[in-house]
C-alpha cells in the first residue's frame, strides 16, 4: 500500500523534530525566543525594529554566543533580502573584529515558520 504525500511529510516532520533536540523558551521585551536547551540565557544585548539579540551560554561548546531572532522575516521582500545578505556575508568573514556566524538552525516546520535565528 502506498503512502500519500501528507503522511510522508508528517513522518518527515516528526523525524526532524526528534533530531532537532529539546527546546526551551524565554521572553525578551515581548519577543519569545524558542531555542535549543543547550543555550542558557544570560541577558538581552539589543532590540531593533524587526529583531532582538541576546547573550547565551552554549553548554555543549562551553562558550558565550549571541543569538539574533528576526521576527516575521518573510513579511517584506526587501527585509528578507537584507537578512539573507547578512547571513551570507557573516558566513564569509573570518576576522577577530567581526562577529562570526556559527549556525542558522533549521526551522521545526519548513511550511509554517516565520522567524529566523542567527
Amino acid at each position: 500500500m502506498e503512502k500519500n504525500h501528507t503522511t510522508e511529510s508528517k513522518e518527515q516532520e516528526e523525524k526532524n523534530d526528534k533530531s532537532q533536540g529539546k527546546k526551551h523558551s524565554f521572553t525578551i521585551s515581548k519577543i519569545k525566543f524558542t531555542i535549543d536547551e543547550k543555550y542558557e540565557f544570560i541577558k538581552q544585548i539589543g532590540l531593533g525594529s524587526f529583531s532582538a539579540v541576546c547573550s547565551c551560554y552554549d553548554r555543549k561548546d562551553n562558550r558565550n554566543v549571541a543569538i539574533k531572532k528576526v521576527t516575521n522575516a518573510f513579511d517584506d521582500l526587501e527585509d528578507a533580502r537584507h537578512i539573507l545578505r547578512e547571513i551570507k556575508m557573516l558566513s564569509f568573514f573570518d576576522h577577530d573584529n567581526i562577529v562570526t556566524l556559527l549556525d542558522v538552525p533549521k526551522p521545526d516546520n519548513k511550511n509554517t515558520y516565520n522567524d529566523v535565528y542567527v
